[in-house]
């Protein structure tokens, strides 16, 4: 039997690594056979269950129903969301190590838990009527140039590129810039974050959405500014369709 030398080097060096430096569940220590988080540490994230807003995709108290903001008029210019579970406990500290903490480990089970979550059986009736689940390009939220430099990486970006793979859909990361520097949206109100958007972002090249099918991905859905300033831009490019997906909502 021909033996891959290069393989088993490979396999006796990540071997050796793991008797060194065992792997760890990034969150609590917990060692681990494989991957970057424990089970318990899964378990302890809060899902989102339906029902949802049939227009928005936001969580609300009726099937079959819009909610509060939708009723009243306050409509997204997407056609849907998603979110794997609450932005709270563990899911909130897993996010925030990877959006600030360089644990970049972290993109790649996150976007398996949404991939995972992100099924017929999740989505109501009403919106699947919106589309099916197919999309064309998956699309990361950029950030601004000076944003990206000081972080190294788009958290937003890694979560897609996983979540892109798991699908069998294509990244896209071009035709859509951050052209505006704007401080944190973590303090401002819903107002505030609405306006601190307005003309921060560009699509250089409309031809890459035009009528396809787009899912927009972000870490936290928040109050929804940038992600529906986005989707305006992207719309009015043509896109056909747009989803908002993102790991956690706020």
């Amino acid at each position: 039997m021909k033996v891959d030398v290069k393989a088993f080097a490979a396999l006796c060096f990540h071997g050796l690594l793991d008797l060194v430096y065992p792997p760890k569940c990034l969150l609590c220590g917990t060692l681990l056979p494989e991957g970057a988080l424990c089970t318990a540490c899964i378990g302890s994230f809060e899902t989102l269950q339906p029902p949802f807003c049939v227009r928005c995709g936001a969580p609300t108290l009726k099937a079959s129903s819009w909610c509060l903001q939708c009723a009243a008029g306050e409509v997204p210019a997407w056609d849907w969301s998603f979110a794997f579970g609450r932005y709270s406990g563990g899911l909130r500290e897993a996010i925030h190590r990877l959006k600030y903490g360089g644990s970049t480990s972290l993109a790649a089970p996150l976007a398996h838990l949404l991939a995972n979550a992100f099924h017929v059986g999740a989505i109501p009736e009403d919106a699947l009527q919106i589309g099916n689940l197919a999309f064309d390009i998956v699309v990361p939220v950029p950030l601004h140039p000076k944003r990206l430099r000081q972080r190294g990486y788009n958290q937003s970006e890694r979560i897609a590129f996983y979540f892109a793979k798991e699908k069998g859909w294509q990244l896209e990361t071009r035709g859509l810039r951050r052209v505006r520097f704007a401080g944190p949206q973590t303090r401002l109100g819903a107002a505030a974050r609405r306006e601190n958007v307005v003309g921060a972002f560009e699509v250089t090249e409309p031809e890459r959405f035009r009528g396809l099918s787009v899912v927009l991905v972000d870490d936290v859905i928040t109050t929804g500014s940038t992600l529906g300033e986005i989707a305006k831009l992207l719309k009015q490019a043509g896109a056909a369709r747009i989803w908002v997906l993102a790991v956690a909502r706020d």
